[in-house]
């Protein structure tokens, strides 16, 4: 009998001890997935096909113009920009060989210039392809 009054006082002693190892477990999880998250957080701001704007696909022409040429960004002006519709996705500028939808496709006509020459640009359906004048 007294070997049986020891097991059970060895087992209550350590109950506190393996109570506050969950607990601390617990909240140190709770730290470091919260830290793992907010250093993991990135805005995005996300946008259906028809809210894309006049300035992004400006942002895309210029972009797209300045490699081509290699030149800065900051030397490409917006002569101009419409708003229009196109009749299949291949935004007005079709290229041999490939097929496009018959889609009415919504878009932008931009006109750029640099270095005393102007580029049309048609925008639209997240993309844009340079045109000859």
């Amino acid at each position: 009998m007294v070997n049986k009054k020891k097991g059970r006082k060895f087992r209550i002693h350590y109950i506190p001890l393996i109570v506050i190892a969950v607990l601390l477990g617990i909240i140190y999880t709770s730290i470091v997935s919260r830290e793992t998250l907010d250093s993991r957080s990135v805005n995005i701001t996300l946008r259906s096909k028809d809210e894309l704007d006049a300035d992004y696909y400006e942002d895309m022409a210029k972009t797209d113009l300045a490699d081509k040429l290699s030149i800065p960004i900051s030397e490409i002006k917006t002569v101009q920009t419409e708003k229009t519709e196109f009749n299949d996705t291949s935004l007005g500028c079709p290229e041999k060989n490939k097929f496009y939808a018959q889609v009415i496709t919504p878009g932008f006509n931009i006109t750029l210039s640099a270095r005393e020459k102007a580029y049309d640009y048609h925008a639209g359906s997240e993309k844009v392809v340079i045109c000859p004048l």
